[in-house]
């Protein structure tokens, strides 16, 4: 259960003294070859609380490792020396680079904070990695070796890379350090996860739009049995209108929905079973009962709401001016007006994460938004994550 995997606060008494390896997540875009300086600082910026807490419980050493690009073992990795002087002023304090693992000497100082070079440079990394085109794949036995040397690191290791949680990366799941535990964004995005899939207050509204049907599909094939209401938007409305009241589409969506109709017959199928009620643009969808209904329904659906899970926007979000203006900007109002009553509101999903920091305050208005949508997206999937299943459980 995500509730019980282990969190920085659990630790901290137990840090006095000890090395901690801290797995980061500083793989930022580069463009040409070498990330920006804005990128470095952002992805060094959200260290900084979690690595901060450890020296202030009294961390002997803080070892930050990560990745950058792709291609583990593949020659090209970037290096993490742009890194040094963003962290050291971050910090407060010289920051040790470690270029190999196994071969550098602790410092005597308490409260030494080292980084390991790129991971991506040794291929044991990436289980299976990319190189000319060639798919390497490292043998067991130099997978368990190199695990071993990033163990020798620390006695207590830290999970801070959320967003690649859904990665079997030796740094995030193959290592037998015996506490591990979630950073603070790391925690963040557990507590967030486990409103929707462990603890949901009454009713859970799932709000579903956008496109790329085939993963909405899955969303709510996961969720039908969850959810008490589902508002559909945008390409995944259009094709359950199909289904429920034989709406005509265009040639583009006619050729979606005849692959996926079997899906969407299901979902309704399961809702109506369930009593799971389906709110569709220009049509309420309800034990295969359709019935018109008005936009101000749609307010009066997340006002009952004590939990709204949105993922994705009601209409065509990821095009200008529609972005902004209409839909989106109305659901987000009426979202904020939910939560600002008590309700839970947590947004998982690229295109409307984007758009929620977009808006001024919206993000501090809501319960939570995903800094990793697309990992946690995997998640409400039903996906097991390595990252977070290799996390010791309280």
């Amino acid at each position: 259960m995500l509730s019980r995997k282990l969190r920085l606060a659990n630790i901290l008494p137990l840090v006095k003294g000890k090395r901690v390896l801290v797995r980061a997540n500083f793989d930022v875009p580069i463009p040409n070859s070498v990330p920006s300086p804005d990128n470095i600082l952002q992805a060094v910026t959200k260290i900084v609380p979690t690595v901060s807490a450890l020296l202030s419980a009294g961390a002997r050493r803080v070892v930050l490792a990560s990745h950058m690009g792709t291609g583990a073992g593949s020659g090209s990795a970037p290096t993490f020396v742009p890194f040094l002087v963003p962290l050291q002023k971050a910090l407060g304090r010289q920051i040790v680079f470690l270029p190999r693992i196994g071969a550098e000497r602790e410092g005597k100082r308490e409260g030494e904070v080292a980084l390991v070079e790129n991971l991506h440079f040794w291929k044991e990394e990436a289980v299976a990695a990319s190189k000319g085109g060639r798919r390497v794949v490292a043998n067991h036995r130099d997978v368990r070796r190199f695990a071993k040397s990033l163990e020798g690191l620390a006695d207590i290791y830290v999970n801070e890379a959320f967003g690649v949680a859904n990665c079997p990366y030796t740094s995030i799941s193959g290592l037998n350090i015996p506490v591990r535990a979630a950073g603070l964004n790391f925690a963040k995005e557990l507590d967030g996860l486990a409103h929707i899939l462990e603890r949901p207050h009454r009713p859970l509204v799932l709000i579903i739009g956008g496109n790329k049907l085939d993963m909405k599909l899955r969303i709510m094939d996961r969720l039908v049995d969850l959810a008490d209401e589902i508002l559909l938007g945008g390409i995944v409305a259009q094709n359950f209108l199909k289904s429920c009241h034989g709406t005509h589409l265009n040639a583009f969506h006619a050729a979606s929905y005849s692959q996926r109709s079997s899906d969407i017959e299901r979902i309704c199928k399961k809702a109506a079973e369930n009593g799971t009620r389906l709110h569709l643009h220009g049509f309420d969808c309800y034990g295969g009962v359709h019935k018109p209904w008005r936009a101000m329904d749609i307010g009066t659906v997340i006002d009952r709401a004590q939990t709204v899970l949105w993922m994705g926007a009601p209409g065509m979000a990821d095009a200008q001016p529609f972005s902004v203006a209409g839909g989106s900007l109305v659901m987000l109002e009426l979202i904020e007006r939910a939560t600002g009553r008590g309700a839970n509101s947590v947004v998982i999903e690229s295109e409307i994460a984007e758009f929620v920091k977009r808006m001024p305050g919206a993000e501090s208005r809501l319960t939570h938004v995903s800094d990793e949508p697309d990992a946690a997206t995997e998640l409400i999937m039903g996906r097991e994550l390595p990252g977070i299943t290799s996390l010791t459980e309280t």
